[in-house]
């Protein structure tokens, strides 16, 4: 009897997936290997990470199981697999067999120094290799997936990917995406694909204690001294509004961020004069200052 390891499926796993499996040509010699070893070995392959001809001699020779993968994988029944367990994954939690909300998302993931179309450098993230575009439902349960060249922008993987998966929008209404898909791929869902977006963006990161203690007791000294610099002002006023005719056309002011030209044109435009009360030594105003209109 082999070794079982913890990536075997059980029996009523293999119940679930064996239908899918079945191969409909009866002609030819009799299988040697089960496919459900060989389905064991995929599973060990791609969770340990090993390489195929490091398959433990308990599985099936690796060329068989490398042939069986690249059968399935090229015949398309991974996606119908994934599809039905996804379908009865969501029937199971009482919802709709077909997702209206849907998520995508892009990841650029290093690979092999082998050249080749599939493999180019992704400057925004740093890295040299592919770039794995999925669209998942509100569940995490996976859609469809698109796998191109890292150096291909968001916006066109985007629409690669839901190109190749217009058999499963046929419920989607909603999509939710983040920020790099903003502008181009964002407009193109809309126009073309009729489905309302989403450009989700991370929350702010609340500030920390200390850093809002250190804030507070700034701002609070700042108000102090804006204090008194108004009461100061209010007495250079009084001092000066018998010289402009009682003061009447007297207000104090705030300063502003305005350089000389701009305020040149100000007291052109408004026919006003300013006098500052309170200067610093690099010549930009620290308080109130008083306003004559003329």
């Amino acid at each position: 009897m082999r070794r079982r390891y913890t990536t075997d499926l059980s029996n009523a796993e293999w119940r679930c997936i064996e239908p899918y499996l079945r191969s409909l040509n009866k002609r030819g010699r009799p299988k040697i290997h089960s496919l459900r070893h060989v389905l064991d070995a995929i599973f060990y392959v791609l969770r340990s990470g090993c390489a195929w001809r490091l398959l433990p001699h308990e599985f099936p020779p690796w060329r068989t199981v490398y042939y069986w993968f690249r059968k399935w994988r090229i015949d398309g029944t991974f996606e119908r697999l994934n599809a039905a367990l996804r379908e009865r994954l969501r029937i199971r939690s009482g919802r709709n067999a077909r997702p209206s909300v849907g998520i995508a998302d892009s990841q650029s993931a290093r690979t092999t120094g082998v050249g080749g179309e599939q493999r180019g450098y992704d400057g925004g993230k740093k890295v040299r290799g592919r770039k794995r575009h999925l669209l998942v439902d509100t569940e995490g349960l996976v859609i469809k997936v698109k796998i191109h060249s890292a150096k291909v922008p968001d916006q066109d993987g985007l629409r690669l990917l839901l190109e190749s998966a217009r058999t499963e929008l046929s419920r989607l209404k909603h999509l939710w995406l983040d920020a790099g898909y903003e502008g181009g791929g964002k407009r193109w869902v809309e126009e073309t694909l009729g489905l309302s977006v989403e450009v989700v963006r991370n929350p702010p990161k609340p500030t920390p204690e200390k850093v809002a203690k250190i804030w507070a007791e700034e701002w609070g000294q700042g108000g102090q001294e804006d204090r008194l610099a108004e009461v100061h002002a209010a007495a250079r006023l009084q001092s000066v509004a018998p010289q402009v005719g009682g003061g009447k056309n007297l207000r104090v002011v705030r300063p502003e961020p305005a350089d000389e030209q701009g305020l040149r044109e100000a007291v052109r435009h408004r026919r006003s004069v300013r006098i500052r009360c309170d200067d610093a030594s690099d010549g930009k105003t620290v308080g109130p200052c008083i306003a004559v209109f003329v």
